[in-house]
C-alpha cells in the first residue's frame, strides 16, 4: 500500500482492492485489511473491494471480507461480487455492488444504462447459485485444491520456475525469468509449445515488472493441466 498511500496523498480518493488477488491468488488477512482501512480512512477515501474470486478459496483458508475488517472499512467501502467466477457464468451479465451508507454516492455515480444491463437470466442464476447450488462450489473447491497441489509439485521440480502459493481462485502467477524463455515466455510457449497463457506484462505496472512472468489458468481437469505443464517443460528444455 506504499504506492497507494502516495497516490492518496496526491489527491486520489479511491482504492481498487482485488481480494482475493488476481493473478496471485493471495488472500489478505484481517490485520492486513485493517491496515489498508487505516491508510484510506485517514485520507478520506473509499475502497472498492472486488471479491469475485472469494467463493473459490482453498478449503483450508478462511476469507475475511474487507467490509468486516475494521469500523472504518464498514463505513467507507463498496463490495463487488458476482457468480461469474465461482459458478462459471460470466456471460449471464449480473454483478452485485453492495455499498455502505457513506459510500452510496459511489454506486449512485454508476450510469443508469450500466445498472440496467443485468440480464433476467443472470439475476435468476445468481439467486440460485447463492441459495442452493447443489454442492457445486464445495466440489469445485476440492478440485481446485488438487490442481493447486499438482501445480505446486511441478514447480518444485521444474528448473527455473517459481510461483506464488495461491490461496484462492484458479489462476497461478509463474515467474519464469530463470527458465531461459526471455522477457516474453508467453510468446515462446505459444510459438514453440503450442500453449496459450496470459503474458505477465498484462498484469504489471509498470509493465516491465511483468517481464519473464505468465498467468496460468489451472481451472481444468488434471489430465489437461498435466499436459499444459509438460508443454512448458518441453519448451524450457527445447
Amino acid at each position: 500500500m506504499m504506492c497507494g498511500g502516495a497516490a492518496l496523498n496526491n489527491g486520489a480518493r479511491g482504492v481498487l482492492l482485488c481480494h482475493p488477488h488476481n493473478p496471485t491468488g493471495r488472500v489478505l488477512t484481517r490485520e492486513e485489511l485493517a491496515a489498508v482501512s487505516e491508510i484510506v480512512d485517514t485520507r478520506g477515501a473509499h475502497v472498492i473491494s472486488d471479491e469475485v474470486h472469494a467463493p473459490l478459496l482453498a478449503t483450508d483458508v478462511s476469507f475475511n471480507p474487507y467490509v468486516a475488517s475494521a469500523p472504518a472499512a464498514a463505513a467507507y467501502s463498496v463490495t463487488v461480487t458476482s457468480i461469474s467466477k465461482g459458478w462459471n457464468a460470466p456471460g449471464l451479465k449480473c454483478a452485485l455492488l453492495q455499498a455502505q451508507p457513506a459510500s452510496a454516492r459511489v454506486t449512485a455515480a454508476v450510469p443508469q444504462y450500466e445498472r440496467l444491463r443485468a440480464s433476467v437470466l443472470g439475476v435468476a442464476a445468481s439467486i440460485a447459485a447463492w441459495t442452493d447450488d447443489g454442492g457445486w462450489i464445495d466440489e469445485l473447491r476440492v478440485h481446485l485444491d488438487r490442481t493447486r497441489a499438482e501445480l505446486a509439485d511441478w514447480v518444485r521440480r521444474a528448473p527455473g520456475v517459481r510461483a506464488h502459493p495461491g490461496q484462492a481462485g484458479y489462476l497461478a502467477w509463474l515467474d519464469l525469468r530463470d527458465s531461459g524463455l526471455g522477457e516474453d515466455p508467453a510468446g515462446e510457449l505459444l510459438d514453440r509449445g503450442r500453449l496459450a497463457v496470459s503474458p505477465g506484462r498484462d498484469f504489471a505496472l509498470p509493465v516491465e515488472q511483468g517481464n519473464g512472468r505468465i498467468r496460468l489458468n489451472h481451472g481444468t481437469s488434471l489430465p489437461l493441466l498435466r499436459e499444459a505443464l509438460r508443454r512448458i517443460d518441453r519448451t524450457i528444455g527445447g
